[in-house]
C-alpha cells in the first residue's frame, strides 16, 4: 500500500535540548490516518540515519513527501530533506508549517517544492491524497497552493481554521512515533505534550498567529478529559504539557477541565505553554488552588515588556502592573512556578524601556506580522527568498536591525543570557544527575549572584560568559544538532 512520508527535519541547536512530539505533524496526518491511508512519520531529530530511513522508503513509491518547516535555520535542514527527496526520486515534495503558512507563493517559489500547504493541514491533506488517490488535480482543494505541469503557480483559497471538536477520531495517532524516544535534556521526567485548542483571539504585532486570522478555537471538556486520559492510561507520562497557544482564554472552561482531572484523580506534573497576564489577574485564590491540586506546576507567562509604551506599541493589551499583581498572588501558591517571557530590540525602544524590563529575549522580525512592516519602515531590510529566510535567527536579528547600536546589542546579549540564571529555573529543569548536567547546576549557582549584578545595574563590560554561551552552543549544533 503507497502511503505518505512526513518529515519533521532538524531545528539547530534548541532541538538537541527539547525534543518533544512532532505535533504539527501528529495532527496534519488524523484525519488522512483515520480514513485509511497509511502515514509514515520521519523525525530527523531522532533519527540519525533519516537518509537511510527516507532512501528505503521513496523506493517504495510514496505519494508524495511533506516537509515540516518554521522560519529560521530550520528552513536550512527542510531543504536538506527536500533535495534529498529530488535527487533520489521524483517524488511530489509538499512543504507545511509556519513558513509556509504565512509566505506561501514565496515558498512555492523555490525549484525544490512542488506544493504547500497554507493553514491547518488536517483536511487539506486528506484531500490532496484522496486526488493524488484518483489522479484528480489539485484545483480547488482549499489551503493547498501548487505547481502545474508547466511549472506555473497556482493559488487556491484559503482554507477556514479546523474546529478540533469536528474532527470524529478525538484521539491524534501518536503511534505513527516511538513516544519512548521524545526527551527533554536534563529532565528525569518523562514529558507528553498535547493540544487541546487552536488559535488565538488576541492581537499581538509581533506573533504570526494573528497574521493568519486565526481564532480561538477550544475543545470541548468532555472531549479533553477522553483524551488526557488515554494519553496517561496509554503512555503514563511524569509531565504533561499543555502546548496551546492560549489556554486560559475561558476560565470556566479551564477550572471545568481542572475539576475533571481531580474527579479522575489524574496523578500527572502539569506546565502550560500559552498563558497571559490579563487572564491569570480574573483568575481567583481558588482556581490557584485547584491547579495545584491536579499537578500544575507551571506557567510560561508571555509579558514581552516591563515598558508600558511598548506593551501599548506592539497590542499586547495588558498593564505592567496587572503583571506584578499576578507575580504577588503566585507567592501565595508556591507550587505554581511562574516563567515570564520578554524580549527587546523593537523599533523605538529607549535606555529607559530596556531599563523596565528585568529579563528579556531579542526581538525578531517575521513575516506577516505587524511588527513586520513597522520593522520594515524603520530601515529593517527582510530576506527575498527562501534561502535568506534560511539564515534568520533570532539570536543574531539584532544585527540586522539598524536601530539597534552595537552597544545596545552587547547589552541585549548579556541581558538575555543572564536572565536565565537570575532565579532556580535550571535547578527546576536540569535534574539528572549526569555530571555535566549535576556541574551544570551548580556553576549556575555560582554564576547567580553576578547575573543578578549585570540584570540590575545594566552592565554588559567583559561578556565572557556570552562567548562561552556561543561556544556551547556551537559545540551542541556540531555534535548533535
Amino acid at each position: 500500500m503507497k502511503e505518505l512520508i512526513m518529515i519533521y527535519p532538524k531545528i539547530g541547536v534548541y532541538g538537541t535540548i527539547i525534543v518533544d512530539l512532532p505535533l504539527a505533524l501528529i495532527h496534519a496526518a488524523r484525519v488522512a490516518h483515520s480514513k485509511g491511508y497509511k502515514i509514515k512519520i520521519i523525525d530527523c531529530r531522532i533519527d540519525k540515519d533519516w537518509k537511510k530511513t527516507l532512501l528505503k522508503s521513496l523506493k517504495d513509491k510514496p505519494y508524495a513527501v511533506m516537509v515540516s518547516a518554521m522560519t529560521g535555520k530550520p528552513i536550512h535542514y527542510a531543504l536538506e530533506v527536500s533535495k534529498f527527496v529530488k535527487e533520489n526520486s521524483d517524488v511530489l515534495v509538499i512543504w507545511g508549517g509556519i513558513h509556509s503558512t504565512l509566505l506561501p507563493m514565496q515558498t512555492l517559489e523555490h525549484p525544490l517544492i512542488d506544493a504547500v500547504v497554507q493553514g491547518d493541514g488536517e483536511i487539506t491533506l486528506y484531500e490532496t491524497l484522496e486526488a493524488l488517490d484518483k489522479g484528480k488535480s489539485f484545483h480547488g482543494i482549499l489551503g493547498l497552493h501548487f505547481k502545474d505541469k508547466n511549472g506555473k503557480l497556482i493559488q487556491n483559497p484559503n482554507r477556514p481554521p479546523t474546529d478540533l471538536n469536528s474532527l470524529e477520531d478525538e484521539i491524534p495517532p501518536y503511534d505513527l512515533v516511538d513516544i519512548k524516544k521524545y526527551k527533554r535534556a536534563g529532565f528525569n521526567e518523562t514529558s507528553f505534550s498535547i493540544l487541546t485548542s487552536s488559535g488565538c483571539p488576541h492581537r499581538c504585532t509581533f506573533c504570526h498567529v494573528p497574521a493568519t486570522d486565526s481564532k480561538w478555537i477550544p475543545e470541548n471538556v468532555d472531549r479533553t478529559i477522553r483524551h488526557i486520559k488515554y494519553v496517561m492510561e496509554k503512555f503514563n507520562p511524569d509531565y504533561l504539557y499543555i502546548n496551546d497557544n492560549d489556554f486560559f482564554v475561558n476560565l470556566k472552561r479551564a477550572e471545568a477541565l481542572f475539576e475533571a482531572m481531580k474527579k479522575e484523580k489524574i496523578d500527572v506534573v502539569v506546565g502550560f505553554r500559552g498563558t497571559r497576564i490579563d487572564e491569570l489577574i480574573r483568575a481567583d485564590h481558588k482556581l490557584f488552588s485547584l491547579m495545584e491540586d491536579v499537578g500544575v506546576r507551571e506557567l510560561h507567562i508571555g509579558i514581552e515588556s516591563g515598558s508600558q509604551r511598548i506593551l501599548d506599541f506592539i497590542k499586547k493589551d495588558i498593564k505592567v502592573e496587572d503583571a506584578i499583581t499576578v507575580n504577588r498572588r503566585l507567592v501565595n501558591h508556591p507550587k505554581i512556578r511562574p516563567s515570564y517571557n520578554f524580549f527587546t530590540g523593537v523599533p523605538g525602544e529607549t535606555d529607559h524601556d530596556l531599563q523596565l524590563t528585568s529579563s528579556m529575549t531579542e526581538f525578531a522580525p517575521y513575516p506577516g506580522t505587524e511588527l513586520y512592516d513597522i520593522a520594515i519602515k524603520n530601515g529593517y531590510k527582510p530576506p527575498k527568498t527562501l534561502m535568506e529566510w534560511a539564515d534568520l535567527d533570532p539570536g543574531t536579528a539584532a544585527e540586522k536591525c539598524p536601530w539597534i547600536t552595537l552597544e545596545r546589542k552587547q547589552l541585549m546579549d548579556v541581558l538575555y543570557l543572564a536572565a536565565l540564571f537570575i532565579d532556580k529555573k535550571i535547578e527546576w529543569h536540569f535534574l539528572s544527575n549526569k555530571p555535566h548536567f549535576f556541574l551544570f547546576r551548580n556553576m549556575s549557582k555560582v554564576y547567580r549572584p553576578f547575573a543578578k549584578l549585570r540584570m540590575k545595574h545594566h552592565i554588559s563590560v567583559l561578556p565572557v560568559e556570552v562567548h562561552l554561551k556561543n561556544l556551547f552552543y556551537k559545540y551542541l549544533e556540531k555534535n548533535y544538532a
